[in-house]
């Protein structure tokens, strides 16, 4: 029992940190093409006034 218990620990914690990465990853690619697209709609509103 206490080798399972060890193995289902690591898989667990595995499984966490690639969670983890696989949202931080999301979140800031989201963040990133957000600001991309605020900068791209100063930009249009720029254009627009002149």
């Amino acid at each position: 029992m206490g080798d399972w218990g060890y193995f289902v620990v690591l898989i667990v914690t595995v499984g966490v940190a690639i969670l983890g990465t696989y949202g931080a990853t999301k979140d800031y690619y989201y963040r990133k093409g957000r600001l991309d697209g605020i900068k791209a709609e100063k930009k249009r509103h720029i254009d627009a006034k002149i």
